[in-house]
């Protein structure tokens, strides 16, 4: 399958867990897939697995990764933002019990309401909410910040940047 790379996210993962060296790159394409490729090594032995997610209607500008490689979020083009996850995901998140030999990613959620293209999105602690408490930030073509919930609640606006949009995000 061929298809145009528009973002990359490589991590790796922990051996322990893996009993081997291992590490996992999704890449979003053109054509809105999210493709995980994991290569696992251990001693002369290789091999190589390739999941691919479908959901977003347009290219995916930004795939991330998050609490080793259990969590996903991506952002696109089609003014979404969408959370997956594992069953090995730390996060008590509905739904990501579902779990098949040939993919054990699941859509959590899916966040709208942006005014056009998602450039970028990344889990970012909420303040005053414990812990463990995470929501999704997004930056948009349109110049607002949204923050929100792991369920795709809408929580904030961050308006303010008199731009072309805001393109990234570190948190």
């Amino acid at each position: 399958e061929v298809s145009f790379l528009y973002s990359a996210s490589l991590q790796l993962l922990p051996s322990a867990s893996l009993d081997s060296s291992s590490f996992l790159c999704v890449r979003g394409t053109f054509d809105g897939m999210a493709v995980l490729w994991q290569e696992a090594c251990k001693g002369n032995a290789t091999s190589s697995s390739v999941t691919t997610l479908r959901g977003h209607l347009g290219a995916i500008f930004s795939a991330r990764l998050f609490f080793d490689a259990s969590t996903l979020v991506t952002a696109s083009d089609d003014r979404s933002v969408r959370l997956w996850a594992t069953p090995r995901c730390p996060m008590q998140l509905a739904g990501s019990a579902a779990d098949t030999a040939e993919n054990p990613w699941t859509c959590i959620s899916v966040m709208r309401g942006h005014g056009s293209r998602v450039w970028d999105a990344t889990l970012v602690p909420l303040r005053g909410q414990g812990m463990a408490t995470f929501g999704v930030a997004s930056a948009c073509e349109d110049s607002i910040v949204r923050v929100f919930s792991l369920d795709g609640k809408l929580l904030r606006e961050l308006q303010g940047h008199q731009t072309r949009g805001v393109r990234c995000l570190a948190v």
